[in-house]
């Protein structure tokens, strides 16, 4: 159905996080006054070591003149990411892009998808802040807000897909319909 593209990559990536003790008032603003410990550091590193590939194949051209084929291309792609501190995992993408004819396009897709917590959402340093609020009827308000890391956030994965279709009728120059 015509030519076959190919692309392929790599990419290194290093991440380091390191946080430090601050204590004292922070800050005063619109009637409150508010005291901050910063306790504890936290220091974290990360490398991350990425292979990807993608390749386009298309299984009818129009030049072929197939009835309702007009063109197909499977798009198929992948990428493995090895993190030092979470693990590897394989992603692999799959599209397919269907033309009916002139008029009428569909299109799907199905893949998966990963994301490792920043270093900052494993390791932040743990923050509490003591705050007292004069600007109340009743008198000062007082408040504590605790702050901070968590070593025991995993990886987001996730599985999506999608159907849709665009419609753009030779009678009716312009006009153009999407459902997705």
């Amino acid at each position: 159905g015509g030519d076959v593209k190919f692309a392929a990559g790599m990419q290194y990536q290093y991440t380091d996080q390191v946080s430090k003790n601050v204590n004292g008032p922070t800050a005063q603003n619109n009637g409150t006054a508010v005291q901050g410990a910063y306790i504890g550091i936290g220091a974290a590193h990360r490398y991350v070591e990425s292979f990807f590939g993608e390749l386009a194949v298309p299984l009818v051209g129009a030049d072929m003149d197939i009835p309702f084929l007009r063109t197909v291309t499977v798009d198929i792609s992948g990428r493995y990411d090895h993190y030092s501190d979470v693990g590897s995992t394989t992603n692999p993408p799959i599209g397919v892009n269907w033309t009916v004819n002139n008029d009428l396009k569909l299109h799907g897709s199905w893949g998966t998808s990963f994301r490792a917590p920043e270093l900052s959402e494993l390791v932040g340093p743990l923050t509490a802040v003591f705050f007292q609020q004069y600007a109340t009827p009743g008198g000062p308000v007082f408040g504590y807000t605790l702050a901070g890391g968590n070593l025991g956030l995993k990886p987001e994965t996730a599985t999506t897909w999608s159907l849709g279709g665009d419609w753009t009728p030779a009678f009716a120059p312009g006009f153009k319909a999407t459902l997705n």
